[in-house]
């Protein structure tokens, strides 16, 4: 699997961004079906991203990178956008939007964040043998940015599954 992640050495609580989205979810959600119509904001989004998670997966299952990444391309501008519409400045997050454009800039077929977004960590996707374009953009763009507590990783995961190795 092609990937490389970026820790961005941020730490914040997950709950932070939850706990806004949630219930603005859950309100949405009951008024949507208590009188149907359409798709209330968040809902749609939330559809949206289940969306994008069943085709990536279908695609990642079958090889298919270019379309992976346009589902992961897909996802993190739903979540940018959810993030936006719950209040949000910067979405999902400067440094993370940051790191995806860089990541895509340089080549990767699809990059987004993993978990609650305003820090945490981003994946990208490249074609096999071309995750050092994205590594080297990713370090470049640390020391400019000073993220000195940021890590850049290359996972390599054989085919009989992860293995963790220590030492």
């Amino acid at each position: 699997l092609p990937l490389v992640i970026v820790s961005t050495g941020i730490e914040r609580d997950s709950g932070d961004v939850h706990g806004r989205m949630r219930p603005r979810y859950l309100e949405e959600h009951e008024e949507w079906v208590d009188r149907r119509g359409a798709m209330p904001p968040m809902v749609r989004f939330m559809h949206g991203v289940w969306e994008a998670a069943w085709r990536g997966k279908v695609a990642l299952l079958s090889g298919d990178w270019k379309t992976f990444g346009h589902q992961m391309n897909e996802n993190h501008r739903l979540v940018d956008e959810m993030m936006t519409y719950c209040g949000f400045v910067d979405g999902a997050g400067r440094i993370n939007n940051m790191l995806i454009e860089t990541a895509l800039h340089s080549g990767a077929l699809g990059a987004k964040l993993t978990g609650a977004g305003g820090g945490g960590s981003v994946l990208g996707l490249t074609y096999p043998g071309e995750e050092h374009k994205v590594v080297d953009a990713w370090e470049h763009a640390i020391a400019q940015n000073g993220l000195s507590a940021a890590k850049v990783f290359r996972p390599q995961i054989p085919s009989e599954g992860l293995i963790v190795k220590r030492g």
